[in-house]
């Protein structure tokens, strides 16, 4: 019970010191609504909504891995040293073993899923906008 109730105590400081850094609420969106909404603004479609703010980084409560990377490099490192760090947390885990294979519409959102990874494929992406494109050439003939 006190290993319990120390627990609690440290995770509840964890969440004042949050709500200190924080003095502004805010609702964060899903990385994909916020690059749709910067694809329609004319952005990039990578940077975050608002102050530029990540929520999963605050300086405050910030992990190991994201302190070693070092202030002077770009977004784009960061991000791939993040995403290899993803990978190789991804790589230790294995399977459970008692779980059962997916069936019917589990199998239908996999397969909706794999299909969403090759349409934000740069040569599925390059390969419909030349079609759409010839098809809109073709048609005043």
């Amino acid at each position: 019970m006190v290993c319990y109730s120390e627990a609690v105590l440290s995770f509840a400081q964890q969440i004042s010191q949050l709500q200190d850094h924080r003095k502004k609420n805010k609702l964060w969106f899903p990385t994909g609504l916020r690059k749709i909404g910067n694809l329609l603004k004319g952005g990039k479609g990578n940077s975050f909504a608002g102050d530029q703010e990540n929520p999963d980084q605050l300086e405050d409560v910030a992990d190991d891995d994201a302190t070693e990377v070092s202030k002077g490099e770009s977004d784009k490192d960061r991000a791939a040293a993040a995403d290899k760090a993803v990978q190789e947390a991804m790589a230790d885990t294995s399977r459970d073993p008692d779980a059962r294979p997916p069936h019917g519409y589990q199998k239908l959102t996999i397969n909706i899923h794999h299909f969403g990874l090759w349409l934000k494929k740069p040569e599925t992406i390059f390969a419909l906008r030349f079609a759409f494109v010839s098809i809109v050439l073709w048609l005043p003939r």
